[in-house]
C-alpha cells in the first residue's frame, strides 16, 4: 500500500505543478493526457466538471476489466456495455473490488464521486461545489486527505486523478496472463483471473 500511496502522491505533485520529469514510471505518458484533462476542466462548468470526471473513471474501469475478463470483443460488449449486467458504473466499482482490483478506499471515493455525479445529473435546479451536502461529500474523500486543498471542487478533481494514477499502477504491478487460445479449456479464465488477484494481493493493491 505504501508503494502505491507514494505513486499517487508524486503524481497528483506531478500534475498539480506540470513538471512531469520527476516521475519515473511507464505511464508517464497518461500522467501528461490527464494533466492536460485537468487543465481542460478548468473551463468546464461544475456540473461538467462532475459528469466529465465520473464518465472518465467509468470508462477506465471499463477498460481494465476487458483487460482481465475472456471474452471476444462482442461478448465482452455484451458484459460491459450501456445495458450489460456489468454495464453501470457501481457494477464495474463492485466487480474491480470482487476481483482484488480495487482497495476499500478506492471503492469509498469511486461510489463518493459517483454519488456527486448523480447529484449533479439527476437535479434540474443550479448548483455546483460550493453546495454543502456537494462540499461535505468532497471533504470526505480519501485520495485527497494528504493533500492541503481547500475547495471542493479542486479536491474532487485531485481525487479523480489519484484513482486514475492508483488504477494504472495496480494494473502495471499485476503480471496478468494472456487467455489461452484453447477455447474449448473450460478452466482458462477461473486460471487466468485467479492467478491475476494472487499477484494484486502479493503486491497490496487492498487496504
Amino acid at each position: 500500500m505504501e508503494e502505491f500511496d507514494h505513486f499517487t502522491k508524486a503524481a497528483v505533485n506531478a500534475i498539480i505543478s506540470g513538471n512531469f520529469a520527476d516521475v519515473d514510471n511507464p505511464i508517464i505518458k497518461q500522467l501528461a493526457e490527464l494533466n492536460r484533462i485537468n487543465e481542460e476542466l478548468q473551463g468546464e462548468s461544475d456540473r461538467g466538471c462532475a459528469l466529465l470526471c465520473a464518465s472518465l473513471l467509468d470508462n477506465y474501469l471499463r477498460e481494465v476489466l476487458s483487460k482481465i475478463l475472456v471474452g471476444s470483443k462482442k461478448q465482452l460488449d455484451s458484459l460491459l456495455g450501456f445495458n450489460g449486467p456489468l454495464g453501470s458504473f457501481s457494477s464495474k466499482i463492485n466487480i474491480g473490488y470482487a476481483f482484488g482490483l480495487l482497495s476499500q478506499w478506492d471503492v469509498h471515493d469511486l461510489n463518493i464521486i459517483r454519488g456527486i455525479r448523480n447529484d449533479f445529473g439527476h437535479k434540474i435546479e443550479s448548483i455546483d461545489f460550493s453546495r454543502r451536502d456537494i462540499a461535505d461529500k468532497c471533504n470526505s474523500l480519501k485520495h485527497a486527505r494528504n493533500y492541503e486543498i481547500g475547495y471542493p471542487r479542486k479536491r474532487f478533481i485531485m481525487s479523480v486523478i489519484a484513482l486514475t494514477g492508483r488504477i494504472n499502477t495496480i494494473v502495471e504491478k499485476a503480471a496478468i496472463v494472456e487467455a489461452t487460445e484453447d477455447a474449448d479449456d473450460p478452466h482458462a479464465q477461473g486460471r487466468r483471473i485467479a492467478h491475476m488477484v494472487s499477484t494484486l494481493r502479493e503486491k497490496g493493491a487492498r487496504v
